[in-house]
């Protein structure tokens, strides 16, 4: 992701366009009632998204108010390349407003008595886990967090299916002390 894209998602009111449009295509009209927001906030907002390639126009020749968004999954990682001090900390406030909004929704499901919380069909499940691992380990993780990217990116958003959000975050971990020491 670029340096526009993180500095367009670190914005907690993009994060929660770019999630309404994860549920499907919608009008400037549709996102306004359900995300209760003015809709010249949400132009502001979407032409943003759109400049940094993250939301496209459904039908460009469409008027203005009619305009209907979509997101544009397959550039919505944020995996900052090296770069500046300023990119990294874009990438940082972009992932500090994912794990924000992950934070809602989880907390939503959780209220929600029909979220199934256990079994092969769980709906939520909240995993934090720390580990030293090899490299042939990482690679691993790797790996298996590129399969759910794919599943995310090729699920349909189609409006009869339910949508989940999965946020995942690898990063070096802070060590208390020392490791330690094999008897």
């Amino acid at each position: 992701m670029g340096s526009a894209a993180l500095e367009a998602v670190a914005s907690p009111a993009r994060l929660e366009l770019l999630s309404a449009l994860g549920d499907g295509p919608a009008t400037t009209h549709e996102l306004a009632r359900r995300l209760g927001r003015s809709r010249p906030s949400l132009y502001y907002h979407l032409n943003e998204l759109q400049r940094a390639g993250l939301v496209a126009v459904e039908d460009p020749v469409a008027r203005r108010r009619d305009r209907r968004f979509r997101l544009r999954a397959d550039r919505l990682s944020v995996t900052p390349r090296r770069g500046s001090a300023a990119d990294r900390m874009s990438a940082a406030r972009a992932i500090q407003a994912m794990l924000r909004l992950t934070a809602r929704e989880a907390c939503t499901a959780l209220i929600d008595q029909g979220t199934r919380l256990d079994g092969r069909q769980r709906e939520l499940i909240g995993f934090r886990g720390k580990a030293r691992l090899t490299a042939a380990q990482l690679q691993r993780a790797n790996a298996l967090i590129g399969e759910l990217e794919t599943l995310f990116r090729s699920a349909s958003s189609s409006p009869d299916r339910r949508p989940y959000a999965l946020t995942l975050v690898l990063t070096p971990a802070r060590v208390a002390g020392p490791p330690a020491k094999a008897d």
